[in-house]
């Protein structure tokens, strides 16, 4: 049949058992099987924090001496970073452990 998928998620496979477990009673089981559609994390999360560090090495090449400008520069990065995760947090499932992305932003801070 039609399979109807939530926003990141695939349904992989489903599974209905049908057991008479007494005489007036009976059980109907229902599995869903679904599994994270990575690409979504990719392109929403991975690619562009990957871009905003990539921006970051730019400030090595500012002369030494013009400290506000990398100052300005790092200010505007730390700025993006924290408006991209404001945006994807609502994307990202709520846990209470840390989950590998988790990890992956705060190592890009």
């Amino acid at each position: 049949g039609r399979h109807v998928s939530p926003h990141g998620w695939e349904i992989v496979s489903t599974e209905v058992e049908y057991a008479n477990v007494k005489q007036d009673q009976d059980v109907v089981r229902i599995r869903i099987h679904v599994a994270r559609i990575w690409a979504h994390y990719m392109y929403k999360v991975f690619f562009p924090l990957f871009m905003i560090v990539l921006v970051n090495f730019v400030q090595v090449f500012f002369p030494v001496k013009d400290l506000p400008s990398k100052m300005e520069h790092v200010s505007a990065l730390l700025l993006s970073t924290f408006a991209l995760l404001y945006v994807v947090a609502a994307d990202l499932p709520k846990t209470s452990f840390q989950t590998p992305i988790d990890w992956v932003i705060l190592l890009t801070m």
